[in-house]
């Protein structure tokens, strides 16, 4: 999460290699070599010990300001909990146990795209007792049409254990980035086959719900992709929605890392996936949908503004409301709306309102 740290350790690894090389055949001073070896371990060690990282995290995810609002508000959602199921016998004993915890989401821009980057929990036990679960990487990617987020942490199993059906006070700390997409070109699978901005052509692979590509020397990235799946053309089980409703923003892929340039592998050819995923009615789980011929896609590309932090505070919860168990169970249930059809998103919002409304620049 530390991208500072981890050059530093990077920069020292190379330059004992080349000290070590250099001293071995120009001089063979093993003995030197052996502490040079020994020293640099130290350093990296120290550089891991001592390294402020909350100072870090702090720094890098500052506070909100006039010129860097906060994207979007972010709003304990109280209303939902887990139920809590029989817990199956697991092969192993837990260490920590995972949380899920509800956030509603509004005021999120057509033209914007939020991921959540990191998380910290930190809670007031009786006694006057604190603890922290201190910072934690995230990967929660929120565009346009969605309505909550489940951001995850884990909490020691003693500790939970001891506090778990007790109300405790909680307070998060959120790290996210800001996106803003760019113009959107729209592309239609005709076939199995379909091409993508930045030259990578796809197969599609409807036996495992993904398109499978390849690209000259990079893959495609940063990318925002959005489609009105499923669709009458495009259908999937009806056991798909059994048990609850689509939520109301469409089918997406992201993949937000910087574009690096070309990456030397072995083979000049890059080969990677896109698989478009659709969230449930409460946004807390999602599943891959497939592509069909004649699917349309909306690609965009996504452009980093800044980072912000968030901090909101929780009041009083139950951890054991937000663990969810198996098996896995929203409550209140979502009710499903009256003549939905499950292969319709006319309840929702379109991909191009998520793709900024702008101008689509046909192939």
């Amino acid at each position: 999460m530390v991208d500072d740290v981890d050059g530093v350790q990077a920069l020292l690894y190379i330059a004992c290699c080349i000290a070590v090389i250099l001293m071995q055949y120009t001089r063979r001073r093993t003995l030197l070599s052996r502490m040079v070896i020994l020293g640099t371990i130290t350093v990296m060690v120290l550089v891991l010990g001592l390294t402020p990282y909350e100072a870090l995290l702090r720094h890098n995810y500052p506070l909100a300001t006039k010129d860097h609002p906060l994207p979007a508000k972010f709003t304990f959602d109280r209303t939902l909990t887990f139920a809590h199921g029989e817990r199956l016998p697991g092969r192993w004993v837990e260490e920590e146990v995972p949380l899920e915890l509800p956030f509603q989401v509004a005021d999120l821009d057509d033209k914007s795209i939020v991921q959540l980057q990191a998380i910290r929990l930190d809670l007031e036990l009786s006694g006057g007792r604190r603890w922290t679960s201190h910072w934690h990487a995230l990967s929660n990617v929120l565009s346009s049409g969605r309505t909550r987020t489940w951001p995850g942490i884990s909490v020691g199993k003693k500790l939970y254990d001891e506090i778990k059906d007790t109300p405790v006070k909680a307070h998060v700390s959120l790290g996210m980035r800001l996106f803003r997409l760019g113009v959107a070109t729209s592309v239609t699978v005709e076939g199995d086959r379909i091409s993508l901005p930045g030259n990578a052509q796809c197969v599609d692979d409807m036996s495992l719900n993904w398109l499978r590509c390849f690209s000259a020397l990079k893959q495609l990235k940063p990318v925002f992709i959005a489609a009105q799946l499923p669709n009458p053309e495009c259908r999937v089980a009806r056991e798909a929605t059994a048990e609850e409703p689509w939520a109301a923003s469409p089918a997406t892929y992201s993949d937000l890392q910087a574009d690096t340039g070309p990456e030397f592998d072995l083979s000049p050819v890059q080969d990677f996936s896109i698989g478009l995923s659709r969230f449930y009615f409460y946004e807390d789980h999602e599943i891959r949908l497939p592509i069909c011929s004649g699917t349309r896609l909306l690609v965009s590309k996504p452009e980093l503004q800044y980072a912000v932090r968030d901090e909101i505070d929780l009041g009083e919860i139950t951890l054991a409301n937000y663990h969810a168990t198996f098996p896995r169970k929203v409550i209140p249930p979502a009710q499903r709306p009256p003549r939905a059809p499950s292969d319709s998103l006319s309840r929702n919002i379109s991909p191009e309102v998520v793709l900024c409304k702008t101008k689509i620049a046909a192939d």
